[in-house]
């Protein structure tokens, strides 16, 4: 396939060695062949356009000016060649019946009226003559009063024609404009009727034509094409006054062929513009009627199926099928010129993978199933795929981002290999690199690279330095811990088959910064030094041989974004040391090393990310920015900061919690803004990260600060603040501790709502769920009616359209929290009704947003555990039972745990129930059982066992001390054989003494008292968990106290109750209270009379008015039980 009736522009085309396109010999041949001749090959002459002097304008319109020449060259049959390509040109103005299009046409003013006087510079004095001759040709033609309309003779028509080969055989756009402008001028004197064309000027006008299409065809779309599409509409423009000046079949006039119209086709094809190009192809098809030469064919159509792959339409999959199903309809209603091909599917096939639509991928591998097949079964054996489709079809799953896209370009790679065989060529390597693409982007099982690893390793002859780098590349995606330490293996191994002189996996210097980016993004905390350690072996890699492997500045600003990422404490200073290094590399000659804007951005994140430890990190990154500006203001525009750079200097303040000079920094940028630097603009996340530093400060005025800059960003952002941001105001002035905290967190709310203009804005259900909190922690009466009031206002609102805001679990737990901590007498009972509510919703709707759990039911048991009536603890027991029954049912957010359980015992301690002992031991034992059973959750806890024994201190049945002995000796008997968290602590001791003391036990006092002296001395061998507290203390004296059985017992607890005083006293860490004097007095009372109990209260008096502890109970026990006077006389 070639130029003349070729293929998209990927097809195989006759070029000479640099690759410069040929195309005369090319149409002549098919031309020919297709009118059964049979001719020898013609190339067009290429000959060299120079700068030549400029020209006066004359009274005709001719203006002349210099063209400048590209630096390649193309040795082609021995001599030198030069290529214009410039936007300075060679123009010349046609004044005659047909105008020119205007933006063809510049004017310069002519600096000489004498060429000779200007000096050319050309490589040969036959450059010269040969510009010199068709610049002098081409104004003799275009000049109307030297020749008229219709007056041009056959030498003329001839020079004109050379004229034309000439311009167009420069391959710029300038020949183009004026080859155009020459053919317009031989069309005018063609249709006038004094015209002295015949057909064989007619003939190779017709190849002029062509040229000079083909030379704005080669342009379309380049960086020449300015304004974009221009070339194709001058082509276009040519094509159209050649159909105007011949509507129907003429012999002396020229016509177009269908090399004309494929070649404007093809020019659109290349702009993606699928509509223009089918717009030709329809005048094509009307031509054809009167001129079966301009029959449209395969070639034809697979313009128009490039062009609609390169196009942005989001039809152009669609209409990309319809165009081929038309060829297939016209080839089978006879039309031979018209067959789909390998390069039809393939275009078709490449419009689909770049639409990146949903399906996309499974539609391309659809359409190379169906090429196998009829290359198979059909008998066209040309539309077998070749690895290029094979890779486009690859590269289509790859972007799918589909859940099995990995998997299905892993197929579609083995099946390559099983129709194609493994042969080594670029094709396949092509193939190989986007399969293992795909499975770095598309991959959803976590093994990608592994997989890809594995493809590259079972083909390694196809795999190139590009294909190992995507591999790399692979890992680095992946996210995976090592994937740093996978990817420098990776490049070990690369060097190692380099030295072994495979030179296709040379590693680059792209292969090197993909290695720097796996290191970066792993997130090691030696990131850093990795990273940096790999810029070293380039630099001793370049250093040490001719290797071309050089650091450049994307190696750099990968290494200071490594450590910008590591989190190490000095990350900040080498990240700045590096960009000095950069800096200079640069002042001693190395243009290549000058730091661009990202490099010193990527150094400012840096000191962001570690001024957390660094508390100098937020001055340095400022100290950098100043560096900066102060480089734009000297006249470097590429260093101007950008809002990133202020970003990273405003992050690195607030993340080590200075909001102060985050705020600072914030009205620095307000300034710079308001002195019309858009790039300081203070946008919302400028502003939310000032809010948020406020918001981590724990200041007592954070909640105002962060309302007045709310205020501020509501007044001059750019946009209204984010639900985020409001949220953390709301979130703050929850936190507080203020006695104003619920009713500002609402007033907020209010204001919130009323600002609210788009759904992003309005409140969502953390924005409730915060207020609700605020007023559920508030403590104030009439907490639990604002919050549910904000509950019910949540469900009424998410009828009305609020899309994000939704009572969820959290919001009526939050609720619930709330009654259980009222005061009120039904608390409890709207606590339960609540949670009752919930399972209800979630029963009948299987909303998983309000299905309840185990905290909302633990609430409710706490709520009944406040209630101190018999009652209470029977509703807790229940509201366990029926968490069991849910679970049963399926809500296994709702097992209860070893929590819930202690919830129900200590609602039994709190209770006035008779038994409460008996059953909270019968709920110890079925905890064991569900445990020994195989329930981990409900391991009874030393929470539950100090829980129980208390139920007996507070209510012991007459067998008390024996059966807390026995719990007491079990919990010691697991804290050494399985758990150590169940050893007894203080509390247990404490109330273990209170069941002591109110016991019948002989001797209690001295086995209190023994008690404590093992506490005192496990606290002073380290086990703090023991540290005997004032209520220890207390318990041994009302043990004493109570131990009223004979003279000598009396005798011995006295005593003891003294020791016991004198040590509370003397304890570094316990001070007693006025109940320890209370219980002391109690002691002497009990246990002494007459002047012994004088002396021992008179005594306990003074120490008690010493310690100032005297308080009205110590003053009405004494008046109970002292002798009259006493209570006067002390």
């Amino acid at each position: 396939r070639t130029l003349g009736r070729s293929s998209p522009p990927h097809a195989s085309t006759p070029r000479c060695r640099r690759g410069h396109v040929s195309v005369g010999a090319t149409m002549m041949r098919q031309s020919a062949a297709r009118r059964g001749l049979v001719l020898a090959a013609r190339r067009p002459r290429r000959i060299p356009l120079l700068p030549m002097p400029s020209m006066p304008v004359t009274r005709h319109g001719l203006v002349v000016r210099g063209l400048v020449v590209r630096t390649d060259q193309c040795n082609r049959m021995g001599c030198k060649v030069h290529c214009a390509t410039s936007a300075s040109s060679l123009s010349f103005r046609y004044v005659g019946p047909h105008l020119v299009p205007q933006p063809l046409l510049r004017s310069f003013s002519a600096s000489s009226t004498d060429p000779s006087s200007i000096s050319i510079k050309s490589q040969s004095t036959r450059d010269e003559v040969a510009l010199q001759k068709f610049a002098k040709i081409t104004g003799s033609i275009l000049d109307v009063e030297s020749h008229p309309i219709g007056t041009l003779d056959e030498k003329i028509i001839a020079e004109a024609c050379q004229a034309v080969e000439y311009w167009t055989t420069q391959q710029s756009v300038e020949g183009a404009d004026q080859a155009s402008a020459i053919l317009h001028r031989l069309f005018d004197d063609q249709s006038s009727n004094n015209g002295v064309m015949n057909a064989r000027a007619d003939a190779v006008l017709t190849d002029q034509l062509n040229y000079c299409i083909d030379s704005y065809r080669i342009h379309s779309g380049t960086t020449l094409d300015k304004p974009r599409g221009r070339m194709a509409r001058r082509a276009d423009e040519l094509l159209a006054r050649v159909e105007s000046s011949c509507p129907k079949k003429q012999s002396h006039l020229t016509e177009p062929d269908f090399r004309s119209y494929n070649m404007v086709i093809d020019a659109y094809a290349k702009l993606g513009d699928s509509l223009s190009a089918e717009k030709v192809l329809q005048r094509m098809t009307l031509r054809s009627k009167i001129d079966t030469s301009c029959r449209p064919d395969t070639v034809s159509f697979n313009s128009i199926l490039n062009a609609l792959s390169n196009s942005a339409a989001s039809d152009a999959p669609r209409r990309a099928e319809e165009v081929l199903q038309a060829m297939q309809d016209m080839n089978d209603a006879g039309d031979l010129d018209v067959c789909p091909d390998n390069v039809s599917f393939a275009s078709v096939i490449n419009t689909w993978s770049r639409s990146n639509r949903v399906g996309a991928a499974e539609r391309a591998e659809e359409i190379l199933y169906r090429m196998i097949e009829l290359s198979k079964a059909g008998g066209r054996r040309d539309l077998k795929p070749n690895a290029v489709i094979y890779s486009t079809v690859i590269d289509a799953w790859a972007k799918s981002g589909e859940a099995d896209g990995a998997r299905r370009a892993e197929v579609i790679f083995e099946l390559m290999g099983k129709e194609l065989g493994d042969r080594p060529g670029h094709e396949d390597t092509v193939a190989l690199t986007s399969a293992i693409d795909a499975l770095s982007k598309s991959d959803t099982t976590g093994d990608g690279p592994q997989r890809a690893e594995k493809m590259l390793r079972a083909t390694t002859r196809n795999a190139n330095a590009v294909t190992w780098t995507a591999l790399i590349d692979a890992y680095a995606r992946s996210g995976r811990l090592d994937s740093g330490e996978k990817a420098v293996s990776l490049l070990e191994e690369m060097l190692q088959l380099y030295e072994a002189g495979n030179d296709n996996v040379r590693p680059t210097v792209i292969t090197f910064n993909a290695v720097i980016n796996a290191i970066s993004k792993a997130g090691a905390r030696d990131a850093g030094n990795q990273a940096e350690a790999i810029l070293q072996r380039m630099k001793a890699l370049h250093s040490s041989s001719d290797n071309p492997i050089r650091p450049d500045p994307h190696t750099y600003a990968s290494v200071i974004d490594a450590w910008s990422g590591s989190g190490d404490r000095n990350a900040g200073r080498r990240a700045e040391d590096i960009l000095r290094e950069m800096e200079e590399l640069y002042r001693s000659g190395d243009e290549s090393m000058r730091p661009n804007l990202y490099c010193y951005s990527a150094a400012l994140k840096a000191w962001a990310s570690t001024s957390i430890q660094d508390r100098e990190g937020g001055r340095n990154a400022e100290a950098l920015l100043r560096r900066m500006e102060e480089m734009y203001a000297k006249g470097n525009d590429e260093m101007k900061p950008n809002s990133v750079c202020y970003g990273s200097v405003l992050n690195a303040h607030a993340k080590v919690g200075d909001a102060e000079k985050a705020e600072a920094f914030l009205s620095k940028l307000e300034d710079l803004y308001a002195q019309g630097n858009e790039e300081a603009r203070p946008g919302n996340i400028t502003f939310s990260t000032v809010i948020d530093s406020w918001a981590r400060s724990r200041r007592r005025d954070a909640p105002q600060r962060c309302e007045a800059l709310l205020v501020r960003m509501r007044s001059t952002a750019d946009t209204a603040p984010s639900v985020r941001t409001w949220n953390t105001v709301l979130n703050v002035f929850a936190k507080s501790g203020r006695s104003d905290a619920a009713e500002r967190t609402e007033e907020i709310l209010r204001k919130m709502m009323l600002e609210s203009n788009d759904e992003a804005s309005k409140p969502t259900t953390v924005t409730f769920n915060t207020c609700i909190n605020a007023w559920s922690q508030s403590g104030r009466p009439e907490a639990p009616q604002r919050a549910e009031k904000l509950l019910r206002e949540m469900e009424t609102l998410r009828g009305r359209g609020y899309r994000y805001l939704k009572a969820d679990t959290i919001s009526y737990s939050s609720v619930i929290a709330a009654w259980a901590r009222s005061k009120d007498r039904q608390s409890a009972e709207r606590a339960e009704a609540l949670l009752n509510h919930m399972q209800h919703m979630y029963e009948s709707t299987n909303d998983e947003d309000v299905k309840p759990n185990i905290i909302s039911v633990s609430t409710v048991i706490s709520a009944w555990a406040r209630r101190r009536d018999p009652a209470a603890a029977d509703r807790a027991i229940n509201i366990l039972d029926w968490a069991y029954v849910c679970y049963e049912k399926g809500n296994t957010d709702v097992r209860p745990n070893a929590v819930t359980w202690n919830s129900v015992i200590f609602a039994l301690s709190k209770s006035k129930k008779e038994d409460k002992a008996a059953v909270a031991e019968n709920l110890l034992r079925k905890m064991k059982e569900r445990y020994q059973s195989g329930d981990v959750e409900v391991a009874p806890t030393r929470v539950t066992y100090n829980t129980v024994i208390n139920c007996f201190a507070m209510r012991p049945p007459e067998d008390a001390l024996c059966r807390v002995e026995r719990l007491l000796e079990e919990m010691r008997t697991l804290s050494e054989n399985t758990d150590s968290e169940l050893s007894p602590d203080t509390v247990t001791f404490t109330s273990f003494l209170t069941v002591l003391a109110k016991s019948r036990a002989p001797n209690k006092a001295r086995r209190a008292y023994d008690i404590l002296l093992e506490m005192e001395k496990n606290y002073r061998d380290g086990n703090e968990n023991v540290m005997p507290n004032v209520y220890t203390y207390d318990a041994v004296l009302r043990a004493c106290a109570f131990s009223t059985f004979d003279d000598e017992s009396k005798r011995r607890a006295i005593r003891t109750a003294a020791q016991t005083l004198t040590k509370i006293r003397e304890s570094p860490t316990v001070n007693p209270s006025p109940y320890t004097y209370d219980s002391f007095f109690i002691s002497c009372s009990n246990l002494t009379r007459g002047e012994e109990y004088r002396r021992l209260v008179e005594r306990g008096f003074a120490l008690c008015c010493e310690d100032g502890l005297l308080a009205d109970s110590n003053l009405r026990r004494l008046q109970d039980s002292a002798p009259p006077g006493l209570v006067e006389s002390l």
